[in-house]
């Protein structure tokens, strides 16, 4: 996967080859990608920095869950760079909150409760303002 660009700590945007129903040659798409189970509720700059420090470590990849688009018409996705969960760590960093819904991983949703406790704990990101 391709990162084009991060719009926030909670939003990508990818490059990604996509099958045309009715064609046979792909077609090069840059398309939204929400992270899936989190949610920035402010928009912070140090957020989407660490979003791109994250994503420059390594190589990109995206895996899907049940579901696939929101109301925004982003697509959702769990993030991963060599194996390690952009979503869980940028709630651990304290740049955004769990928001899960009814049908998500479950051992995603443990972890991601997990992350936003520790964040909360260490008064990290936005939490640092209920200090």
């Amino acid at each position: 996967v391709e990162v084009v660009r991060v719009e926030r700590a909670d939003l990508i945007i990818v490059r990604q080859r996509v099958a045309v129903l009715g064609s046979n040659t792909p077609q090069i798409f840059d398309l939204p990608v929400q992270l899936l189970g989190v949610k920035a509720p402010v928009p912070m700059e140090r957020g989407a920095e660490f979003t791109r420090e994250f994503l420059s470590s390594g190589t990109p990849t995206l895996e899907l869950d049940r579901r696939r688009i929101d109301s925004a018409g982003h697509f959702l996705a769990y993030v991963y760079v060599d194996g390690e969960s952009l979503n869980q760590e940028v709630i651990r960093a304290g740049f955004c909150q769990a928001d899960l819904y009814p049908g998500d991983n479950q051992t995603m949703h443990k972890n991601f409760v997990k992350a936003e406790k520790d964040a909360k704990k260490g008064w990290r990101g936005i939490w640092a303002q209920a200090k």
